[in-house]
């Protein structure tokens, strides 16, 4: 064979062989770009505590005292903390003195107390609910948010609002309630209340249709209202169940609701309109029942398990889903009627993405499972709880709990 011949195939097969060797590592190094560029997408969108190993539990840090006087009870159904020039505060509803009362968690002490008149022209009777903005913008809101006004951290009064839709009407104010996880959401100048839309019997599977709408919005600046797109699950339909609601905001603007009976969250864009569901089932809790005989309702809310409160921890970016455990009303072995807060219940912890990532079981008897609060330090929950031994009727005792792995 000709030399020429012999050189030229040598050739045509060495770059063939050196095309497939740059191929090959074109293609190798594109795939580990693509790799880390993966694995770097996932550290990114990794939310705090999230882990496939292990699971998150609550464990105790530490327990704090604030000192109360004889017109305070140690049972307070509105706690909600705010800050001032990087100091946190503990606002506190006083029922009994038609008071705010606010604490510094600095120094555990009575900072401030706003008490409302409840006679006269300057009346503000029956006091249930506040939300702070700013130290001269503080919401404050009586029974069913009939009266709603504007005061500064010095108690002045700076706006008495009327609400009205665009038949100048008020607001139905029946439905609406307040305690620690059901407050008023303060939003781009708009409040949000929870309520319902229809005068209707809640012993009646019509108070559970598609139109009575649960979430009232009221406009500060046009002091106009209306009703939020926001209605009990299709779940609840042609049946009896307990009401329980408790919804909190996203960091991102968005409503997170948490229904009495739904093993899974409802995520509500106020923008769009538009609803996503996400899992969020206890392991102590398979399926809730409806009532079936009305004779029975009392026996009912109180032994039925039953899915509390949410609440968004904006230092751990995390949500806590309490859960209300099965309790017979009569102790089985003393014959004593038991009390609500005598129920074990649990905390489902949640990532920012509503990923469950833990369970924490407590125990019955010692807590006071809807008075709590979140702060830089953890959670609060009230021991304030009368069969608890370490219970104080001069101090409201909360134990805090941060979430470890």
């Amino acid at each position: 064979m000709n030399i020429h011949k012999i050189n030229l195939l040598f050739l045509l097969e060495y770059n063939s062989i050196r095309l497939k060797e740059v191929f090959h590592n074109i293609w190798f190094v594109n795939l580990i770009l693509i790799i880390v560029a993966c694995s770097t997408n996932e550290r990114k969108k990794k939310p705090d505590f999230q882990t496939s190993v292990k699971q998150i539990s609550l464990v105790p840090v530490n327990t704090i005292q604030l000192e109360i006087d004889a017109e305070t009870s140690v049972n307070n159904y509105f706690y909600d903390v705010f800050s001032v020039d990087t100091v946190e505060y503990l606002g506190i509803i006083n029922r009994n003195k038609n008071a705010l009362q606010v604490y510094s968690l600095a120094s555990n002490k009575l900072y401030r107390e706003i008490t409302l008149e409840k006679q006269g022209p300057d009346a503000f009777s029956q006091l249930r609910a506040f939300t702070f903005i700013n130290q001269d913008s503080i919401l404050l809101f009586s029974l069913y948010a009939k009266d709603i006004w504007l005061i500064d951290m010095n108690g002045k009064i700076k706006a008495r609002y009327d609400f009205r839709n665009i038949s100048g009407e008020r607001p139905f104010s029946l439905g609406i309630v307040f305690y620690s996880g059901l407050k008023p959401i303060f939003s781009n100048g708009k409040v949000y209340l929870r309520t319902q839309s229809k005068l209707v019997d809640n012993l009646t599977a019509a108070h559970f249709n598609e139109d009575n709408k649960l979430e009232l919005k009221l406009d500060l600046r046009s002091e106009s209202w209306e009703y939020v797109d926001i209605s009990f699950p299709e779940l609840y339909r042609n049946n009896i169940w307990s009401s329980d609601i408790s919804r909190t905001l996203t960091n991102d603007g968005k409503i997170v609701y948490s229904f009495g009976i739904c093993p899974y969250l409802v995520l509500y864009d106020l923008a769009s309109k538009t609803q996503i569901k996400y899992p969020a089932q206890s392991k102590y809790v398979v399926k809730v029942m409806p009532l079936v005989n009305k004779s029975e309702a009392e026996r009912y809310f109180f032994e039925t398990p039953k899915y509390g409160i949410i609440a968004y921890d904006k230092y751990r970016n995390l949500y806590y889903r309490f859960v209300k455990h099965h309790l017979t009303i009569t102790d089985p072995v003393s014959g004593q009627m038991n009390q609500y807060d005598d129920a074990s219940f649990s905390i489902v912890v949640l990532d920012g993405e509503f990923n469950k990532i833990g369970e924490t079981k407590f125990k019955p008897s010692t807590y006071k499972m809807n008075e709590f609060f979140i702060a830089k330090d953890g959670l609060y929950i009230s021991a304030s709880n009368t069969k608890n031994p370490i219970v104080n009727e001069d101090m409201i005792t909360f134990e805090i709990f941060k979430p470890a792995i």
